[in-house]
């Protein structure tokens, strides 16, 4: 139960992590001594083993840092499996680094390029275009292209703002980006 409670909070709530950290103190409390105090002489098993697998030797007890982000990706890949659920567009509890967890560990099929996101999904050659291009992606607008619209007449090209003034940076930008583009 210890476990449960946390878990679906945490599915929709992202946690800072000093509350994780109480809910571990809590649960290891329980755990090794109950209603008393906790101290060290108590723990009969160091905590990070307790989260192992029981296949690994571990207790299988739930790391709720990690199972906390895993909940939060599902938003992120239910948001792009199912892109008609009323709450998509809204504000989702996950943060830049589970984005950038989602793009490193999956590969898109671009298909028609209909659906996937030209600056956002990570499409060319596994990655995301801003990865590619963060500073020409700053004066781009707008930002939510499809693939299919942004690369029909290199509209992406007419999207860079010059009036935010172009530097060398973004030519460098510019020109990696557009030779991936041609090789793709």
């Amino acid at each position: 139960m210890l476990s449960l409670l946390p878990v679906y909070l945490l599915s929709v709530l992202k946690a800072p992590k000093d509350i994780l950290d109480e809910l571990d103190k809590a649960r290891k409390k329980f755990l090794w001594a109950g209603d008393m105090t906790l101290t060290g002489g108590k723990c009969k098993v160091n905590w990070t083993k307790c989260g192992m697998p029981k296949e690994n030797g571990g207790l299988g007890i739930l790391n709720l840092e990690r199972f906390a982000r895993a909940l939060r990706l599902r938003w992120l890949w239910h948001e792009w499996l199912s892109s008609k659920k009323a709450w998509v567009g809204t504000k989702t509890p996950c943060d830049d680094t589970d984005g950038l967890l989602l793009a490193a560990c999956t590969t898109i099929s671009v298909d028609d390029g209909n659906r996937t996101s030209f600056w956002h999904s990570g499409w060319l050659q596994g990655c995301r275009p801003k990865d590619i291009a963060p500073n020409l992606f700053k004066i781009t607008r707008p930002k939510n292209r499809t693939v299919a619209a942004a690369l029909q007449r290199h509209t992406w090209i007419r999207d860079i703002r010059r009036a935010e003034g172009l530097a060398l940076v973004h030519v460098h930008e510019f020109f990696k980006l557009w030779g991936m583009l041609r090789n793709a």
